[in-house]
């Protein structure tokens, strides 16, 4: 996907710290953790599983991530499938 496109869905740009990039780094150098990971999540994400049990994530963090359209208000369906990374893993926005 191109870097613009990808800036016009997450509102967000390119930056080497995003989530979106450690994850293709697992896909492409560990894959079977990927494949193992039954949820990922921010630090606030697990703080809050561990106090309520659901695999949730607020829509500013996910927002750092540059994989949430900002206008669907929840993660995209075209970054993850143009990066090749599953929906599975991902938290709920909101």
């Amino acid at each position: 996907m191109p870097a613009r496109q990808l800036q016009q869905i997450a509102g967000v740009g390119a930056f080497a710290f995003n989530t979106l990039y450690k994850l293709v780094w697992l896909k492409e150098n560990h894959p079977q953790l990927l494949a193992q990971a039954h949820a990922w999540l921010f630090i606030s994400s697990l703080i809050n599983h561990r106090l309520t049990g659901e695999f949730t994530t607020d829509l500013t963090m996910a927002g750092t991530s540059q994989m949430l359209d900002l206008r669907q208000r929840d993660f995209s369906a075209p970054i993850l499938q143009a990066t090749g990374l599953p929906r599975r893993p991902v938290p709920a926005a909101g």
